[in-house]
């Protein structure tokens, strides 16, 4: 399942859409794709909803840089499409996402594509990256915001 997971990883990384980014957009894509729900023929298939502050917790960084620094960059490069969820009156209660690379690899290459994993190891991938996210902040490392809260900018 590693090199399974592996593969999806890189493909997700090497598309066209995702390749030239910096880390954090990079990462944001990674850990919306780990939460995206499998096919079940639904309508939400391959969606997540995620909260900006939430993103910005498995990032390491600000809610406003999720929002102002990593969103915008996705959305620019059509790596992710996003609406925002409301309740019924009219409150924001997240952010839906879908990950373009995985609908156009569910669209296209169907099962057999590296991004098509199933809900298992979809949910596997989000465990490895909880793990890592828990690594680095028991050892004290900085998250993705580094570069950011350094005076660089995103793009």
């Amino acid at each position: 399942m590693r090199l399974r997971l592996r593969n999806a990883v890189q493909a997700l990384l090497a598309d066209p859409s995702i390749a030239g980014l910096k880390d954090a957009p990079k990462l944001a894509a990674v850990v919306l794709y780990a939460k995206s729900r499998a096919p079940k023929g639904e309508k939400n298939d391959n969606q997540t909803s995620i909260w900006g502050a939430e993103l910005g917790r498995w990032l390491g960084m600000k809610e406003s840089t999720v929002h102002h620094k990593v969103l915008p960059v996705l959305r620019g490069t059509d790596a992710l499409h996003t609406q925002v969820k409301t309740n019924g009156k009219g409150h924001v209660t997240g952010l839906d996402c879908l990950v373009i690379p995985l609908w156009n690899a569910r669209k296209s290459g169907g099962a057999g594509h590296p991004l098509a994993l199933t809900k298992a190891e979809l949910a596997t991938l989000l465990h490895l990256i909880e793990d890592s996210v828990r690594a680095r902040l028991d050892s004290g490392g900085q998250g993705a915001d580094a570069a950011g809260a350094a005076g660089r900018p995103y793009g």
